[in-house]
């Protein structure tokens, strides 16, 4: 993903803080995502785990979902 044609519209963190899901919108007006972690040692760094694979969804709901499906501990969260 390109950080100069995206934005972060939701971020959804796991209970320990250590993972990250972003959902994005791109300038074509597309969302997806990207999973982030960090090590408690060092809570300063995010490291990209995973991401959309480069499928770009029309709503945020739709790229919402695909996370669910493709980030295990997304997919089981509550909400």
């Amino acid at each position: 993903m390109d950080a100069k044609s995206q934005r972060v519209t939701a971020s959804f963190e796991n209970p320990e803080r250590t993972r990250c899901v972003d959902i994005v919108l791109h300038d074509d007006g597309r969302y997806g995502f990207a999973e982030w972690r960090r090590e408690p040692e060092d809570p300063g760094n995010w490291y990209r785990m995973a991401d959309d694979g480069g499928v770009k969804f029309i709503t945020d709901a739709e790229a919402i979902a695909a996370a669910r499906l493709r980030v295990a501990w997304f997919g089981s969260a509550q909400g």
